[in-house]
């Protein structure tokens, strides 16, 4: 192909000027396309275009397309010089902080607040202090059988001897009293009389079901219950039996 010199110049319309001739050539400012005067009717304006290298506006689009696409790009970038990129990363990511801590976060089960909780089974788990309180008032399943010492002035420490059965062998005569007394607490008390017959005195405070007993006859055995209701003498609800 011969070389010679060729005057380009703008055309603001859309297509070749109709008044392009061999040797001049044409940009489109529209078309963005270089158009250049065919020598004759059988030299397609396409072929100068490709000789020249000039893209169409079809052929930039998807030059520009295949630009963008993600799949085309390869390699690394610095995040700095990517407009706005760390803060839509901020705004996305999931979580930004665990507990007020940033980067690589080991939690303790306070910082998140659990510092009251292990890992204790159920079965070894301690019962509360209210709990055990109610269950110290509940009779035992097995009544516990005790001797009580004799003595002119015997104390029944409701404490101690809630939901038992005490023996009380007499050897003269006896006065009870009471201590400690609470709701729901109670003792069964059995009296082994000796050959003599003895006297039985009681706190004023006690209601008897039936006859309040004055005496035990010699030789016999006689069984007193008491439960209280409350805290006081007064609470005391007790009951006397005597074999016949």
């Amino acid at each position: 192909m011969t070389e010679r010199e060729i005057q380009l110049r703008r055309t603001l319309g859309s297509g070749p000027p109709d008044d392009l001739v061999f040797g001049e050539a044409a940009f489109s400012d529209v078309d963005l396309v270089l158009y250049v005067g065919r020598a004759n009717e059988d030299d397609p304006p396409a072929a100068f275009q490709s000789q020249l290298n000039v893209e169409t506006t079809t052929q930039l689009n998807a030059r520009d397309t295949a630009n963008r696409a993600r799949a085309n790009h390869t390699g690394t970038q610095s995040a700095a010089t990517i407009s706005d990129f760390v803060q839509a990363v901020a705004l996305v990511a999931p979580v930004q902080a665990v507990a007020g801590r940033t980067g690589a976060v080991v939690l303790a089960k306070a910082d998140v607040g659990l510092g009251n909780v292990d890992n204790t089974p159920d079965a070894a788990k301690p019962i509360s202090t209210a709990t055990q309180a109610a269950l110290d008032l509940k009779a035992p399943l097995i009544v516990s059988q005790g001797n009580t010492t004799y003595g002119a002035t015997v104390n029944l420490n409701m404490a101690t001897l809630a939901g038992t059965h005490q023996t009380i062998s007499l050897t003269g005569n006896i006065a009870f009293t009471s201590s400690n007394r609470g709701t729901g607490r109670q003792v069964v008390i059995r009296l082994l009389c000796d050959s003599t017959q003895r006297t039985l005195s009681f706190p004023a405070g006690w209601r008897f079901l039936g006859t309040k007993p004055a005496n035990i006859a010699a030789s016999k055995v006689g069984v007193l219950s008491l439960t209280f209701f409350g805290d006081n003498d007064s609470d005391g609800v007790a009951s006397w039996g005597v074999e016949s």
